[in-house]
């Protein structure tokens, strides 16, 4: 008998989930530009019907829980939420939390604490800075970047670029040339879903890209960006998203790019001393490359 009390005693949560009747198979974090945090749970009950409690990793501003389009009523205080179900069907349990990120500087910091594997989606307009521990993949989630983590204590350090230097038509410097290609905008259409495909696909291809620079150059030392790194906008991205295909000169860049000499040289010059990407001589040519 006292046996079975230690062991009771010394169970793990996930354990005590299970034995309650149900699993969360998923936490999803959804990071707004303001800080707020929209936290999902994928919960699976085994069991109907059922009484589901969740331990909350901040005070909610508002909390709800569905069945596909199916609202269920929620109780909930600052650290716990219940959520009663009536089939075994999967409940996707929701809160929005504002004291879940702080910032340090120019730095954003969140910290989580999932229980089951987790996926981080950052805003549209932030660029991560550094990982603690690393993420163990990267993926789409609702159409967004997400990175992957294990279960346990996460923490993400990221910068919010705002938005008027990451627009296409951010104002170049007096005197250059500027080649902008012809708008779309007078005119809107709904994308065709290939489009929409290789779009999503070229997203992830240079957040992907941005991410594996960041995570290798902290491996090598700690990554200290300065405050310029907030003055990346589309075309230094798409800038490296062509040099992650592999070396080249800057005319292929030029072609490959759509930007005038000047701009290019100048984004170049700028990259190279952010240390996200060299040049070296290959074959008697000036070349540049992702930073290794």
């Amino acid at each position: 008998i006292l046996l079975l009390v230690v062991l009771a005693t010394t169970m793990p949560v996930a354990s005590v989930d299970g034995e309650a009747g149900y699993v969360i198979e998923e936490t999803t974090y959804h990071v707004y530009s303001d800080g707020s945090v929209n936290v999902t749970y994928l919960v699976k009950p085994a069991t109907a019907p059922l009484d589901i409690t969740i331990a909350l990793e901040a005070p909610p501003l508002y909390a709800e829980a569905r069945i596909n389009s199916t609202m269920l009523p929620v109780e909930y205080s600052d650290s716990y939420l219940v959520v009663t179900v009536y089939s075994t069907d999967p409940v996707k349990v929701s809160y929005i939390a504002m004291n879940m990120t702080y910032k340090s500087g120019e730095y954003w910091i969140l910290k989580v604490r999932p229980a089951s594997r987790a996926y981080v989606v950052l805003p549209d307009n932030a660029l991560p800075v550094e990982f603690s521990p690393d993420p163990i993949g990267v993926v789409v989630v609702d159409g967004k970047i997400a990175f992957e983590f294990k279960p346990g204590e996460a923490t993400i350090r990221y910068i919010v670029v705002p938005g008027h230097l990451i627009s296409e038509t951010a104002t170049e410097a007096p005197g250059e040339q500027v080649s902008t290609p012809p708008s779309t905008l007078a005119t809107p259409t709904t994308p065709a879903p290939e489009n929409s495909l290789l779009a999503a696909l070229a997203a992830l291809a240079v957040a992907v890209a941005i991410a594996a620079l960041l995570l290798l150059s902290r491996r090598k030392k700690t990554v200290k960006l300065e405050a310029s790194i907030s003055a990346l906008d589309d075309r230094d991205k798409l800038i490296i998203e062509k040099l992650s295909e592999g070396p080249k000169t800057a005319g292929e860049l030029m072609r490959e790019t759509g930007i005038p000499k000047t701009p290019l040289y100048r984004r170049l010059k700028k990259l190279v001393d952010m240390g996200l990407v060299e040049a070296f001589d290959g074959d008697g040519t000036r070349k540049y490359r992702v930073k290794r």
